[in-house]
């Protein structure tokens, strides 16, 4: 006699109608849902955003007061007019795209080594020897995305050149500085005229973002035409 043939009459039946309504393969594969698990998938991918360090590029259309995105003329107490001290986005041959008499570089700068086919940077000016924020235009730019402890370091380009004339002078050096207050760092341009300087900065983030100051010093208080490239892959983590 058989299980079912022991069981009561109507828990026989029951059992009956349920075995066979189910078969092996119902009872042994769960129904899963494709659908749904793609797109919990998909919204997992979506959540993870992991964004990259970023430190604007200097590549733009030129002119007079004109910045590419994520760059600005900084403003000191006491900062200069931009008709005294101008700044902009200049190119190879001419200050601030001005294709003028005027604003030629008595020296054409040469191609920048790590992007040959660029010919656009930031250029900032100066009368002071000593730095003074009122005889200067100075540039600025934000570096975002940073973790916080992470060690990075920056590559960039500086470089002077001049467009002549009996009070017109090259920058005798430049200064780079990651945040306020830090330590400066001072980049000679004596001999180098009309030459671009390659130059690195490490630093530990503090921060998720943080500020970037150029400026430039001048010889013998001339008026002085002080540039910088970064390109789009200019910052990288420190491993």
């Amino acid at each position: 006699m058989n299980l079912v043939q022991k069981l009561p009459m109507g828990l026989s039946l029951a059992c009956i109608v349920m075995m066979s309504g189910c078969s092996k393969e119902n009872a042994l594969t769960p129904e899963y849902k494709m659908g749904s698990l793609n797109e919990h998938s998909d919204s997992r991918k979506a959540d993870v955003v992991i964004a990259l360090p970023q430190f604007p590029s200097t590549i733009g259309v030129t002119g007079l007061d004109i910045y590419p995105k994520g760059w600005t003329r900084a403003l000191y107490l006491g900062t200069p007019p931009v008709a005294e001290f101008p700044t902009g986005v200049s190119n190879r041959t001419h200050a601030f795209g001005n294709f003028g008499v005027a604003y030629q570089w008595v020296k054409p700068l040469p191609e920048i080594p790590s992007a040959p086919d660029a010919n656009s940077f930031i250029t900032i000016t100066t009368k002071s020897s000593e730095f003074d924020a009122t005889k200067r235009a100075d540039v600025t730019a934000e570096i975002k995305y940073l973790e916080v402890g992470q060690q990075y370091s920056i590559d960039f380009y500086v470089s002077s050149t001049s467009v002549g004339g009996r009070k017109a002078g090259y920058a005798r050096k430049v200064i780079a500085q990651i945040g306020y207050p830090s330590t400066p760092k001072d980049i000679d341009l004596v001999g180098k005229k009309a030459e671009w300087v390659k130059e690195s900065i490490v630093f530990t983030a503090l921060a998720g973002k943080t500020t970037f100051y150029f400026s430039a010093a001048s010889e013998h208080d001339h008026f002085a035409y002080a540039h910088i490239f970064v390109d789009k892959n200019s910052i990288k983590k420190v491993l």
